[in-house]
């Protein structure tokens, strides 16, 4: 812990390991693997959501009595 001006702080790096062991690179793999598979699902769900205002968008103007 530090204190500064008052006030502490934890001393932590953004990478703790307390066991001190590290990733096998199979295990690495997998997480790489998990990380993809999660940013492809984020962009579908984007584009979903893009198409659905543009849906609505449409609507809007159709309802409004514009071209």
């Amino acid at each position: 812990m530090t204190r500064a001006a008052g006030r502490d702080y934890l001393q932590e790096t953004s990478r703790h390991d307390a066991k001190n062991t590290a990733l096998t690179p199979d295990e690495q793999k997998v997480l790489d693997q998990h990380r993809l598979e999660a940013a492809e699902l984020r962009h579908a769900r984007e584009t979903d959501n893009f198409a659905a205002a543009l849906r609505l968008g449409e609507a809007l103007k159709v309802l409004k009595g514009g071209d």
